[in-house]
This record gives structure tokens, sequence and C-alpha cells, in this order.
């Protein structure tokens, strides 16, 4: 073991150097010229080569120094090193030339539309050299992976804990009663926390940043909301209130289409927790965020329906 670690220390890239010029050039002075270093230390490193192999690696003729049988074996190995070395750099620079950055997203299921079709997908088109990648998850889990590390940018709806993480823009989007057209046909200009508790219900999961709105309308109304049906999904909640089968709790952002195309609709509650529920834009608490990530935070706010200014109302109220 301890041969072969001598032998590792003695084939350093300086030593090899040495040998490989010294084969080319015939003469120890001419390689030390060439690679910049003293003819005495070039002849060092060799000497003490041989005498730590136990082999020589040079012999002097008339014509000058050639290597032996060892020597030529070692300067091989060494042409074939700087080769490999080469091929090396010239991966590592075309890498760097084609570096793909990488974005990551993690959101509410709520936002996945608005995201995807207002800024991912532009965004995209307009930097071909950025990757975004978006992870849903609950309010609890962005939170918590943008404060590890996990995710750079964070998007989350009625969010309580803001440990760990940096404030870029929170904005006022309401939580709305959402209907089928059909069942809105029957109702009122909106709804009470008395007509809610009359109706079946499908909620998001406990984790959830509306179920923690929810929670607090109950302590403070003296009820219980149950739900019929639990998802962390929102499309399963659209499905059931598409049925008709009842309603569910969302901001007008998550059911856009749907309110667009005439089969859902949204009904304002009359609660003020529900008026002043805010959507988070929200990253790492770090003092330096990348170029990428900056820019893919101003391209949301700029574009993103959930972050716009002032509530957006829906456009096919009962």
């Amino acid at each position: 073991m301890d041969t072969i670690q001598s032998f590792d220390r003695c084939l350093d890239a300086r030593f090899l150097q040495c040998v490989l010029e010294v084969t080319r050039l015939g003469s120890v002075r001419d390689a030390a010229r060439s690679l910049g270093l003293p003819a005495s230390l070039i002849s060092r490193k060799i000497s003490d080569a041989e005498i730590r192999y136990g082999v020589p690696l040079f012999e002097r003729t008339v014509r000058g120094i050639i290597p032996t049988e060892t020597g030529m074996v070692i300067a091989e190995y060494a042409r074939q090193q700087m080769d490999e070395n080469k091929k090396l750099l010239a991966y590592l620079s075309n890498q760097k030339r084609h570096r793909i950055h990488q974005i990551s997203v993690h959101c509410g299921d709520g936002f996945v539309e608005d995201l995807t079709d207002r800024a991912v997908l532009p965004f995209s088109d307009r930097h071909p050299g950025i990757r975004v990648r978006v992870t849903v998850g609950s309010t609890d889990d962005i939170r918590q992976a943008v404060s590890d590390g996990v995710s750079e940018i964070g998007l989350s709806y009625n969010m309580e804990d803001f440990n760990g993480i940096n404030m870029i823009l929170h904005t006022h989007k309401p939580l709305y009663a959402i209907l089928s057209a059909q069942d809105a046909q029957s109702a009122g200009s909106h709804m009470t926390i008395e007509d809610i508790l009359d109706r079946k219900l499908a909620l998001p999961t406990r984790s959830h940043g509306i179920r923690k709105l929810l929670k607090s309308i109950e302590v403070n109304h003296g009820v219980h909301i149950f739900p019929e049906l639990e998802s962390n999904a929102f499309r399963i909640l659209k499905r059931f209130v598409l049925s008709g089968r009842g309603i569910t709790f969302l901001p007008v952002f998550a059911v856009r289409a749907e309110i667009d195309a005439g089969t859902l609709v949204a009904l304002p509650i009359e609660n003020r927790l529900c008026t002043e529920a805010s959507v988070h834009l929200f990253t790492r608490a770090q003092p330096n965020i990348s170029l990428p990530v900056q820019q893919f935070v101003a391209f949301m706010r700029e574009r993103l329906e959930s972050l716009s200014n002032g509530n957006t109302a829906p456009q096919a109220v009962a």
C-alpha cells in the first residue's frame, strides 16, 4: 500500500509534463525553457522518480537524452493523460456555453393553470436556456420547501407561518363559494356562513391554507364545517361541484377557466376572513437570489392573475 501511495505522489501532473517534454525535445534544458521551469527542478524530479521506482527513465547518448523503455511507457501515459484532460476541458467549456439554469417553484394546486399558462410557458419561450420545475404541495409543504432550500420560489394561499422566508408580495384574493352554473340559478348574489352549513361540501385537506381559514371561521362563529369530500387535488373538488352534488371554496383564479366557460359560478361570502384572504409570493430568506430567479419572479408579478393588484372579480357571477 505504501509503495502504491508513493507512486501516486510521484506521478503528479508536473512530473508527467516534464517527462513528456524531455522525451519530445531530447534535452532537459530545452524542456525547461518550454515549460518555464528551472532545469535543476526537472532533473531533480526525474532523478527522484528513478530512485523511487528503481529503474532509469532516460539515458544520455551522443544524440542527446533519450527515454528508456520505462521512460517511453511513462511518456505515453503522460500523453494520454493530457489528451484526456483536453477532452474534459472541452466538455466543461461546452457545458458552460450551453448551461441550463433551473428555477424551482413550489405552489398550491389552485395556482397550476394560472402559473403554467401565464408564466411558465411564455417565460420558457423567451428564455430557452432556463428550465422551470414546478412542484405542487400543501400550504405547509410550500413554506417548508422554500425555507429548506428545496425550492427557490413559493406561491401560496392564506399562509400563516412566515419563518425562514423572504416575502416578495402579498395581495388580497378573496375566498369564494364555488357552485355549478345550475345550482347558482337558485342561489342569491352572495352566501353567508349559515347558507354554507346547509350545503354538502368538498374541501381541501387540513394542511391547506383554505382549511386553516375555515377553521378560524368555525371558532369565530361557533359552528362546525364538515366536508363530505376532502382532497388536495383541486380538479376533484371541481368535479364534485360540477356534478351538482355540492359546493367548494376557492379563489377565483383557481377556477378562471370554468367561470369563463360558464360551468362554474363564484359567489362572494359575507365574512371578513374570506374577503381578506391573501396570496403570498416569496423566496428563501437569503441575501443573494440568482438572476434567473429574479427574472422569473418579475415575470410572475407582471402576468399572473393570482398576483394582480386588487381583487380580480369573477366575470360570471349569478
